[in-house]
């Protein structure tokens, strides 16, 4: 009886632990096939060139934004503010309408220049997904 019982639990356990990394997850980047690609100073500015794949897993499309952060690249003297705009790649377009699903985006985010030539190093940032109305 005993058997049963912890049988019907560990049955109940699995169950709910599968309902729950079944839900809807939120909208997200996908580090294996996202990158940095490049980057340039020019005129006073920074641009830092990445292409981006965006999960959408929710049924509608929805318009983000997106930022990232450069922590390392203010102490190393390259940019001015660690906190940096994406825009797509014409420079002018800063926020992205996602459908469902895989998105892909090529995106430069614009910062300004504080004087240094070394970027300090060529990982993907940490990027934040803004959700915009």
């Amino acid at each position: 009886m005993k058997c049963k019982l912890i049988i019907l639990l560990l049955s109940i356990m699995c169950t709910i632990l599968c309902l729950c990394s079944c839900q809807q997850k939120n909208v997200h980047i996908n580090k294996e096939k996202s990158f940095f690609s490049d980057y340039k100073v020019e005129d006073g500015k920074v641009y830092i060139y990445c292409s981006l794949v965006i999960e959408n897993p929710t049924e509608a499309e929805i318009n983000v934004a997106l930022q990232a952060c450069f922590s390392d690249d203010v102490k190393n003297g390259l940019l001015q503010e660690s906190m940096v705009d994406g825009y797509l790649i014409d420079g002018e377009t800063k926020t992205f309408q996602l459908k469902n699903g895989e998105n892909q985006l090529d995106i430069v985010f614009i910062g300004l220049h504080a004087g240094g030539k070394q970027k300090h190093d060529r990982t993907l940032p940490d990027i934040e997904i803004i959700k915009v109305k």
